[in-house]
């Protein structure tokens, strides 16, 4: 075999549209591979672990493991059903091969509680000639980042010989029609040795399948956009970190908001507020173990801290120290600088996290997922935190948007204080537990009656962003969501109105326009918040306006379903973490919006 050369050759200099990328995992990681074969995100051995390929933030020196014709090509990908298995087909004037990427999930074996399974620490390239001949080339081009060292257990198993370059393996070589080529990527301490051989990687890949098929078994909904709702819900599996039950936001770091900005975040971490619209569309969904697992981890974390000490976002193990720090040597996806790792946020006060606290453990009683025992075991740090919020509700904070300005009396705060205190009422009264429950009903009012005196601007016809702002925030449609407002309120008809007039262009809602918030440069439009806007348009009765925009969404969803952050509606553009949990957590309730009656 030739001597390859050692510098990249596979477009080392260009970068793929976000939405370019279709996500595998095992729920302890995840990687991102483009349709062009190459694996250009993946961290070892968790989500929150330094990345091992990380081209998509350098495509000169982040690293990737690329699998793809050496001649120009055609590619498509697919999944196979609602499973992580991903399939690429190349075509050249030659022949045609597929590409099958997955990480070896295996349903009961070495499963922990409520089938979450273990990882294995593998991930599996299966190559098969469909026609013709393809000449490919692989290069896997290990590039650990964020300042780790490399993994000393990586290997990578393969069932065609690699040329050794430092750490970088590489290969050309023809598959033919019938033919198969086995890739296994092992890192930490992986599973039981495997020989890479067509026979093996067949048998890990109908386990995986299977797992998948058992999973989504468990699911109740069989409601409209079935297969959007059914890719949302396997995309909030992959994003669930096993041995906790955790979900990250999502499985990157320092995707920007704007391409050339600052505003680029790691999100590989869980967010509290995601646990409480996350619990209504698992549950909706029928997915209750998942929903139990993630709910016995958010309680978790209210028991470690004091009353009022919540944080709004922890480590996937119950981390706290997120310390956000800038990384050198890296150039940010399409020059998007600086490249972010940990989440200054995490020290921030944010007021609703205790609403969204409260509002799962309320669904969580309700529901009749948890013994009776163990909620009531539970509430003693549940009431602290209630009686947290009735001393703090008045105080300043940073919002669900997590500002880097100074602290504001946000709306959607304070509403999400009153959600704290009437959630704790509600399960006080309905279970018999020990509360103040005179105390919190008179300040749940209290607070009540200062959102609708200060909130609501009579000039603007709409809640505004904060006290004394004259601007509209996308968060203000949760008010009605949360039970604070009927829809049908005038105050809150207006207020939709006004949102759909100043924060929705071209049928997407930015969240705010012109408000400051210590960050300079822009985004684009907010996913989730178009969601909210259809679960709004619903309660109003306006179901086809509603339908309308719900299904204008999804035309905007990647080629394999998945949705960014944030969508550009001038280029239709991904931009921001990907996939994001909280959009397809919208996506979600807002079919199960349209589903009802």
């Amino acid at each position: 075999m030739p001597a390859l050369p050692k510098a990249p050759v596979l477009r080392a200099s260009a970068y793929r549209p976000i939405a370019d990328y279709g996500i595998v995992g095992n729920c302890h990681t995840a990687a991102l591979i483009s349709s062009e074969g190459s694996i250009d995100w993946m961290c070892a051995p968790s989500f929150d672990s330094p990345p091992l390929f990380a081209r998509l933030l350098d495509a000169g020196n982040g690293g990737h493991f690329a699998v793809q014709p050496a001649a120009v090509f055609e590619s498509d990908a697919e999944y196979a059903g609602f499973s992580a298995v991903l399939n690429t087909t190349f075509r050249t004037t030659s022949g045609a091969a597929s590409l099958t990427d997955f990480m070896p999930l295996r349903e009961g074996e070495g499963a922990q509680r409520f089938g979450m399974p273990r990882a294995q620490n593998r991930l599996v390239r299966i190559i098969e000639g469909i026609e013709g001949h393809v000449v490919l080339r692989i290069e896997c081009r290990p590039r650990p980042s964020f300042g780790a060292e490399q993994l000393a257990k990586l290997s990578l198993r393969s069932s065609i010989p690699l040329t050794k370059a430092g750490e970088d393996s590489l290969a050309d070589f023809t598959v033919s029609a019938g033919e198969r080529a086995v890739l296994v990527l092992e890192w930490s301490e992986a599973a039981e040795p495997c020989p890479a051989t067509a026979g093996w990687a067949l048998r890990a890949l109908d386990e995986t399948l299977a797992f998948w098929r058992s999973w989504h078994r468990t699911c109740r909904y069989r409601g409209p956009y079935y297969d959007a709702v059914m890719r949302s819900l396997a995309t909030l599996k992959l994003l669930t970190y096993a041995p906790t039950g955790a979900m990250v936001a999502a499985p990157t770091a320092s995707l920007p908001e704007e391409i050339g900005g600052v505003r680029n975040w790691d999100y590989r971490y869980t967010w509290i507020r995601d646990a409480s619209l996350a619990f209504h569309a698992l549950l909706d969904a029928g997915h209750s173990e998942d929903t139990r697992r993630f709910m016995q981890w958010v309680c978790e974390m209210a028991l470690r801290c004091e009353p009022g000490g919540l944080q709004i976002m922890y480590g996937v193990r119950g981390e706290r120290d997120l310390t956000e720090r800038s990384i050198d040597g890296l150039e940010g996806y399409r020059a998007s600088s600086p490249v972010r790792v940990g989440n200054q946020a995490s020290t921030q006060f944010q007021l609703d996290v205790y609403g969204e606290l409260l509002e799962c453990f309320e669904v969580l009683r309700r529901s009749g997922e948890m013994p009776e025992q163990d909620l009531r075991d539970m509430w003693p740090a549940f009431s602290g935190q209630v009686d947290a919020v009735a001393r703090r509700w008045r105080e300043p904070d940073c919002g669900i948007w997590e500002v880097r300005s100074a602290p504001r009396h946000f709306i959607h705060s304070k509403v999400l204080a009153w959600v704290a205190l009437d959630r704790g009422i509600r399960a006080a009264q309905a279970a018999g537990l020990p509360a103040d429950v005179a105390r919190w009903r008179r300040e749940r009012e209290a607070a009540r009656e200062e959102v609708l005196s200060k909130g609501y601007d009579e000039r603007l016809g709409a809640f505004v962003q904060s006290y004394g702002s004259e601007l509209p925030d996308a968060a203000n449609l949760l008010l009605p969501i949360v039970g604070f407002i009927e829809a049908s309120d005038p105050r809150m008809r207006s207020t939709v109105e006004v949102i759909q007039a100043r924060l929705l262009f071209d049928g997407l809602v930015y969240r705010y326009r012109g408000a400051e918030d210590g960050v300079p440069g822009g985004e684009a439009s907010f996913a989730v918040c178009t969601f909210w806007l259809v679960e709004n348009l619903v309660l109003l009765g306006r179901a086809d306006e509603a339908r309308e925009i719900f299904e204008a969404m999804l035309a905007r969803a990647t080629r394999l379903g998945l949705f960014a952050e944030e969508l550009e509606p001038r280029t239709q553009a991904h931009l921001g973490n990907f996939p994001q949990a909280l959009t397809h957590i919208g996506l979600i309730n807002a079919a199960v919006a349209l589903a009802r009656p």
